[in-house]
């Protein structure tokens, strides 16, 4: 029910290569923001001094889960709490809202990703699990994650933003770790004074 908004973004070829998942949640316009993990923007902070100087275009593309692809800028990050705000020129079907409040733990919640580059040209990997809580700096999703992963948004039922996947351990992939609705809010409605733009219905 949620395909229609999963994103991969990846990088510039022969620069650095790099994958993450990610969501298109609003648009201004012909612009779409699509939200990611900061971890994978950090790599291309110093690409884009060498992009402009090589003339290569742009550092970044965003394929949708179709296959298409558009170029792509980091207009906004916050790195503590590994949050990363794209802009590109993709259509968007619908925009997503961040939730008031958190799941129960134990309730159901969903995420879209492209763990190890899987899904694309017609296919977005659908994951469905448990809210498990959150303790002083994490929250935990019981859903599958590995590299490609981070950077997938967590939904509600409603379909409403109530964390991202940002990291996993290597001995139990089944749980996915992050931030949660809070710390995303907050970030949008700080990208949101600098930009100039609604991102928050």
């Amino acid at each position: 029910e949620f395909s229609d908004t999963g994103m991969v973004t990846e990088g510039y070829p022969n620069t650095y290569e790099g994958q993450a998942s990610g969501m298109a949640i609003a648009s201004d316009g012909d612009r779409t923001y699509v939200l990611t993990a900061d971890h994978f923007c950090e790599n291309f902070e110093e690409m884009s001094i060498t992009q402009n100087s090589l003339n290569l275009g742009s550092i970044l593309t965003v394929y949708d889960f179709q296959g298409n692809s558009w170029d792509a800028e980091i207009v906004a990050r916050d790195s503590r709490r590994d949050l990363c705000l794209i802009e590109t020129n993709m259509p968007i079907s619908r925009e997503i809202s961040v939730a008031d409040k958190m799941p129960d733990i134990g309730d159901q919640v969903h995420t879209i990703a492209s763990p190890v580059g899987l899904g694309g040209n017609g296919a977005a990997p659908h994951f469905s699990g448990i809210f498990s809580g959150c303790d002083s700096f994490t929250c935990y999703f019981g859903i599958p994650a590995a590299p490609g992963s981070s950077g997938s948004l967590i939904l509600n039922d409603m379909g409403e933003i109530v964390g991202m996947t940002q990291m996993a351990t290597h001995y139990m992939q089944s749980v996915g770790m992050g931030v949660g609705a809070h710390s995303i809010r907050r970030f949008l409605t700080r990208a949101e004074s600098e930009l100039g733009v609604d991102l928050l219905e």
